[in-house]
């Protein structure tokens, strides 16, 4: 599809979906033409075409967390610097953690086997009714859910403390969508940070479960620059 048949149609649905996000007070920020993101101060809905070709581009609907006080002192202390504090998929995995089964089916894509993720086939205006309508539902039945947990940075802890145990304790036999939800890479990175920094009683066990799992280098290797930072302050 056409760059500029992509830019209209996303500027549609996000003019449609303006009024329904202003209410909770998002604003809409254009960063370019084809990248328009809903957001408050600590969480973005962006919307982008995630493929291009062919008569038909794809939107994913992603949260990206995005704290800039946290990150940047996250990042002044760390060797590899994150770029958000988290990125959920507003997807099937998400919805189930909360317990919200609604989203089971996904009817987002005709993906055969087991996926999570939504992936909107948009061919034209007469998709962006059911692309409002669909994103509105999963907003209202999960997507503010989610985003009540960014209230206070208390909150953040608790809400990325609950689902890595989750994660933990899960079998790592199940497939994607039988296994609790687990975290990106930088909300985990970030739970540490909080943890350390406002010297939550549980932060030992989480680190050691970190180290225990490995949990590849970049998680590990931040966990360690942060323990050593704060050890010393």
């Amino acid at each position: 599809m056409r760059t500029r048949e992509i830019i209209r149609i996303l500027n549609l649905i996000c003019d449609k979906l303006l009024s329904y996000y202003e209410e909770k007070m998002f604003v809409l920020e254009k960063r370019d033409e084809d990248e328009l993101i809903f957001r408050n101060d600590k969480v973005e809905v962006p919307f982008y075409a995630e493929t291009t070709r062919g008569a038909y581009f794809t939107y994913q609907p992603y949260f990206h967390v995005q704290i800039k006080p946290i990150k940047s002192s996250i990042n002044s202390i760390i060797t590899n610097p994150i770029l958000t504090n988290g990125i959920f998929g507003a997807d099937t995995r998400l919805a189930r953690y909360f317990g919200i089964h609604d989203f089971d089916k996904v009817k987002e894509n005709n993906f055969k086997g087991v996926y999570s993720y939504f992936s909107y086939e948009i061919y034209g205006i007469q998709d962006v009714e059911w692309v409002v309508e669909r994103h509105k539902l999963y907003m209202d039945k999960v997507g503010w859910k989610f985003i009540d947990n960014f209230k206070s940075d208390k909150s953040i802890y608790d809400f990325y403390k609950e689902m890595f145990f989750k994660w933990e304790l899960d079998n790592p036999n199940l497939n994607i969508l039988e296994r609790s939800h687990n975290l990106h890479s930088d909300a985990h990175i970030t739970m540490i940070y909080l943890g350390l920094r406002d010297r939550h009683s549980d932060i030992r066990r989480i680190i050691d479960l970190t180290y225990k799992n490995n949990l590849g280098s970049i998680i590990v290797n931040a966990t360690r620059e942060l323990v050593e930072y704060f050890s010393k302050r």
